[in-house]
């Protein structure tokens, strides 16, 4: 489970590394957890 983590903290960390603005931060990261949580919606 550790690798999982690991892998969403790195995908989290390369997604964010190019979002300057807080509103397009917070929409990348709900992405990206949505992704890993295998949400089918995010809102």
């Amino acid at each position: 489970m550790n690798g999982r983590h690991d892998a969403f903290r790195l995908a989290l960390t390369d997604a964010l590394r190019g979002a300057d603005d807080p509103v397009e931060a917070q929409a990348v990261a709900t992405r990206v957890l949505g992704d890993h949580l295998g949400a089918s919606r995010v809102m």
